[in-house]
């Protein structure tokens, strides 16, 4: 029988931790992010068509 080794948890999984605030705070900004796209997305843009803009950006890309 092995002893235990100090300052070792027997918590190793990830999904036994809590997160910390830093993790929350971009855990909260993805998904608002997420509702802002799924909010906005259904909103047809207004913006007139310009033909001239895949030519002229893969002859730069030339």
């Amino acid at each position: 029988m092995k002893g235990k080794m100090p300052g070792v948890s027997d918590n190793i999984s990830l999904a036994l931790q809590t997160p910390t605030t830093a993790q929350r705070r971009f855990a909260f900004v993805a998904v608002a992010q997420f509702l802002a796209c799924a909010v906005v997305a259904p909103i047809p843009a207004q913006l007139p068509r310009i033909d001239s803009f895949v030519p002229v950006i893969h002859d730069i890309c030339r």
